[in-house]
C-alpha cells in the first residue's frame, strides 16, 4: 500500500504526497478525521520540503486540513447538541 511505496528507495516525493493528499480526502469523506489529519499533515511536509511554503500544492492540502478541522467542529457541535 501506500506506507510501502513511500518507503521504496526509488518513490517520487511529489507522487507520495499526491497519494497521501487524496488518501486523506478520502478518510475525509468516511469520517476518520484523525487519520485524514495524519495524511494531510504528511503530504503538506514532502510538498513543503520537496516545492518551498508558498506552493500551491502547499496552500492546497492546507485548504484541505481546514476542512477536517470544520469537520471537527461539526462533529463537537453535534456531541454537545446531544447531551
Amino acid at each position: 500500500g501506500l506506507e510501502i511505496r513511500a518507503r521504496l528507495p526509488d518513490a517520487d516525493p511529489l507522487r507520495v504526497a499526491a497519494l497521501r493528499n487524496n488518501y486523506g480526502n478520502l478518510l475525509v469523506r468516511r469520517g476518520d478525521l484523525v487519520g485524514a489529519t495524519a495524511q494531510l499533515d504528511a503530504a503538506r511536509a514532502i510538498y513543503r520540503e520537496e516545492l518551498g511554503p508558498g506552493h500551491p500544492s502547499v496552500a492546497n492540502v492546507l485548504s484541505n486540513l481546514g476542512v477536517v478541522q470544520l469537520r471537527h467542529a461539526e462533529v463537537a457541535e453535534h456531541v454537545g447538541d446531544a447531551r
